[in-house]
């Protein structure tokens, strides 16, 4: 018998104890499993490293358009770099661990347009976490005062060119790259298309930003 029949089936005992019992179970049942996105700071330094330290070599390699077996230190000293305002990352938590990074870097705190990166854990791709960090960097560049974001990604990232496919307008394309722009206000307008659902390995999904900003 669960917490909450049993309340019900014994409502005059013990009701203060057992009515927040059964809702803390209850709110414990409905929020596993479930993405928060939220700031990221220097408070996520560990949650940041784990998260890009357990990334595949095909992940790496797409993230910092540069083949990678494992991180290298200019690239965690990157992703530990954001300050908030010229670079601000935002986080997906599942269960508490940290599975989705997206960043907005911009070369001055008051600059119209931004460079984004997106990328979600090998164990997480394929479930719309990319596609809702993607909808919160609009909303958040907004509040900027962004109007555009730019993109570069690899073409034989097919999850990444679906993902942008129908939010952004390719400005050029070569050498395994495609690079566009997104309009602030159509995403940030949008709907959120997240779903919610089991995480299962997909392997290699991953938005990234320009090796210049990264170096």
């Amino acid at each position: 018998m669960d917490i909450a029949t049993e309340y019900r089936s014994h409502p005059g005992q013990g009701r203060s104890r057992t009515v927040p019992r059964a809702l803390a179970a209850l709110r414990a049942v409905r929020s596993r499993g479930r993405v928060i996105v939220r700031s990221l700071d220097a408070r996520h330094h560990a949650d940041i490293e784990a998260f890009y330290t357990g990334l595949s070599p095909q992940t790496l390699s797409r993230r910092f358009h540069t083949p990678c077996t494992v991180l290298r230190p200019y690239q965690l000293r990157f992703a530990l770099s954001m300050d908030g305002t010229e670079h601000i990352a935002l986080g997906a938590f599942r269960d508490g661990e940290l599975v989705g990074d997206g960043r907005l870097v911009r070369v001055r705190s008051d600059a119209p347009t931004a460079e984004i990166a997106v990328t979600v854990a090998d164990g997480a791709q394929g479930h719309g976490v990319g596609a809702r960090l993607l909808h919160r960097i609009g909303e958040r560049a907004r509040r900027e005062g962004v109007t555009h974001l730019v993109y570069t990604i690899q073409t034989d990232n097919d999850a990444a060119v679906r993902l942008f496919a129908a939010r952004g307008r390719t400005q050029s394309r070569g050498s395994g790259q495609l690079t566009g722009v997104i309009d602030v206000a159509a995403l940030a307008g949008s709907q959120s298309p997240y779903r919610a659902g089991p995480i299962a390995a997909r392997p290699g999904t991953s938005i990234n930003p320009t090796t210049e900003i990264l170096k």
